[in-house]
């Protein structure tokens, strides 16, 4: 499930932005670094902030409106640090300097937040003609429930620690949500249905194909009879293949179709492996495959 930061990290990627590191000294003595982020959206016309307040052992309203009363004076600096313009043609040039402050604010609070203390904190802004918002650890687990993995890794449970686990990590470091059984099963829940529903709602399925993997009868075998089985009826290209310790003949055994499609091998790396896949992913979600 993204966190908190994964929101802040790649929420506003269409606006260009600016970001400085802000100390707080807070009681006790204890340092809370917060990070500021000016987002400079050309296509709007406007510019607007977003703050990262890491988990403190201090009050978030305290921190909220310590940040939005240096606003000014702290946010809005960040664009004299940078010029940027829009445009090649000296008559269309579009400089940062000249789009709207839209008084919004958006604070990523990494803790949970009590309604009265949201309420103030929304208050304490339009007040000072802010319009806050907060996204904090409640709105990032509600968020989660209604976005949908990327990616389904299939896989052999013998091929966790070698290959599963450690992909699954880099997409994540990549800001791709994947459905992967520690990252996606919780106590008490259902094994079959969490499957089911996890090759029906993602976009693509990794296959890692390793001896193991082709050996299975089980459970591997029935999650990739269920996936080449969405790929028919949908028209789509689902699997994204990674092969490991396997060669096109033992693919070919396995399933002649699945012997067709252009795979990549373990032993590029798991950063470039990974760097592909996301690029896959991506292309699928933003076009569609072709049928």
């Amino acid at each position: 499930m993204a966190t908190v930061r994964d929101y802040f990290d790649t929420d506003f990627s269409y606006a260009l932005s600016v970001h400085q590191e802000r100390t707080f000294t807070i009681k006790g003595g204890e340092k809370v670094i917060v990070v500021m982020r000016l987002h400079l959206d050309f296509r709007a016309n406007a510019k607007y902030i977003s703050c990262f307040i890491p988990a403190a052992p201090c009050p978030i309203c305290e921190m909220c409106r310590l940040i939005t009363n240096k606003l000014e004076k702290w946010g809005l600096s960040l664009n004299d640090t940078v010029e940027v313009s829009e445009g090649s043609l000296e008559d269309f040039k579009h400089p940062s300097s000249s789009l709207i402050f839209t008084n919004y604010l958006i604070f990523y609070v990494d803790g949970d937040l009590e309604k009265s203390d949201a309420n103030a904190i929304h208050q304490y802004g339009l007040e000072r003609g802010m319009f806050i918002q907060l996204r904090y650890r409640g709105y990032a687990k509600e968020r989660a429930k209604w976005e949908k993995p990327m990616a389904f890794i299939c896989h052999d449970s013998r091929d966790k620690d070698k290959i599963a686990r450690p992909l699954a990590r880099e997409l994540a470091a990549l800001h791709t949500s994947v459905w992967f059984d520690e990252f996606s099963l919780n106590i008490g829940d259902s094994l079959r249905e969490s499957i089911e529903k996890g090759l029906k709602e993602c976009h693509r399925c990794i296959l890692i194909l390793t001896p193991n993997f082709l050996r299975n009868s089980g459970w591997t075998k029935k999650e990739f009879n269920s996936v080449f089985t969405r790929e028919i009826i949908e028209g789509k290209n689902v699997i994204l293949p990674i092969w490991d310790e396997v060669e096109v003949r033992d693919i070919y055994e396995y399933s002649p179709m699945l012997a067709d499609k252009f795979a990549a091998n373990w032993a590029e790396g798991v950063k470039d492996i990974a760097r592909k896949l996301v690029q896959a992913v991506n292309t699928t979600r933003n076009y569609g495959d072709a049928k």
